[in-house]
């Protein structure tokens, strides 16, 4: 798959009327892929994970890459990975099967690999502005 067609799958993920990407979160991802020369195994993997939150909703949770935050009651986990990159992006759900991308970072290997204690409050105030 080339470089325009991850784009255009992932346009077309990203257009559906159940998923908003917070501007910031889209920000950081780009901040984080782009130029990498990973960009299309990263928006590869990125649309899988997103359409399959879109079409099982709460039942995506604990499968693949897709965990729920144990210290955050209302936030969740993607894990988008590929050769070089660990991104984790945080979510949540919201009525009617609304999933909301809030925030994107590149996660670190070692001891705090899976602490999310640090962005986890930056998380919950976007959730909060998004005001859904």
């Amino acid at each position: 798959m080339k470089r325009d067609d991850a784009y255009r799958r992932l346009s077309k993920i990203l257009s559906d009327e159940h998923l908003i990407l917070h501007d910031e979160c889209w920000r950081e991802i780009k901040k984080l892929v782009f130029g990498t020369g990973q960009e299309v195994p990263f928006l590869k993997k990125l649309t899988r994970r997103i359409d399959k939150l879109l079409r099982e909703g709460n039942s995506a949770i604990g499968t693949e890459g897709i965990e729920k935050l144990s210290n955050a009651s209302d936030l969740y986990s993607m894990h988008v990975d590929t050769q070089t990159l660990n991104i984790r992006i945080l979510f949540a759900f919201r009525s009617r099967g609304t999933q909301l991308l809030l925030l994107a970072f590149h996660e670190r290997e070692g001891k705090k690999s899976t602490d999310y204690s640090n962005k986890i409050p930056l998380a919950q105030q976007r959730l909060e502005n998004l005001n859904i």
